[in-house]
């Protein structure tokens, strides 16, 4: 449904229908009482749901492979 809804939403508001109005009204309505509810959307992964990482045989195997390790460190602003 939600392509519909993007489709309705690029659309020139003065050529919508009633029932396109409608539509988008419920769609907002539904996604305000889930938001109300605690209900998480599902667009996506989250990293609870992400699988597993052993960075420790990641390192290891990069120090193998090189005799150091090769991290690189990022700053974010």
């Amino acid at each position: 449904m939600s392509n519909e809804i993007d489709r309705l939403m690029d659309e020139d508001p003065l050529n919508l229908s009633a029932q396109d109005i409608d539509d988008i009204i419920a769609y907002q309505r539904k996604m305000k009482a889930n938001f109300d509810a605690g209900v998480k959307s599902g667009k996506g992964k989250t990293l609870v749901d992400a699988p597993k990482i052993d960075l420790q045989s990641l390192l290891k195997a990069s120090i193998a492979q090189s005799g150091t390790p090769q991290v690189q460190v990022t700053r974010r602003r």
